[in-house]
């Protein structure tokens, strides 16, 4: 795994959060019942709401990593084009990305396009995997066909 995932991050006293969250990359757990708030607020990172999630999504085999919001690398636009401080921005190496998934609902042209100029810029990016999400016509499935870029 690369190294950008093995970060040691040190953070501020400020934080309420046990700092173990920002160790490691952590699995997502899988159930079918939701996390009460009870539950969420025992102060376990097992029980961290942001680590659960439905098992419908159980095929993305979902890892998570939490890095404090003043570890930002710069401020996201908001759809006008403006800086919205709500929308911190983390930079990640191109050779820390093996694959993309795009969601059977996304806008494929446009992602597609922008893919395919950062793997023109950024020859970290040249190993990139990229995939498509398609629904299955008969079942409650989504089969992954790669595209070639």
């Amino acid at each position: 795994m690369h190294a950008f995932f093995h970060q040691n991050i040190s953070i501020s006293n400020e934080y309420t959060i046990d700092p173990k969250i920002f160790e490691k990359l952590f699995k997502v757990k899988y159930d079918r019942l939701r996390l009460t708030i009870l539950e969420s607020l025992d102060g376990t990172i097992e029980n961290f709401t942001l680590l659960n999630k439905s098992d419908d999504w159980m095929h993305e085999k979902e890892y998570r990593m939490f890095v404090p919001r003043d570890h930002r690398d710069e401020y996201g636009t908001n759809n006008e084009g403006h800086i919205d401080k709500d929308i911190d921005l983390f930079r990640i190496p191109g050779d820390a990305i093996s694959k993309v998934i795009l969601g059977a609902r996304s806008e494929k042209r446009r992602i597609i396009q922008e893919i395919t100029e950062s793997k023109k810029q950024n020859p970290q990016l040249a190993n990139l995997i990229v995939e498509e999400g398609v629904v299955h016509p008969g079942l409650y499935h989504i089969e992954h066909k790669k595209l070639d870029l």
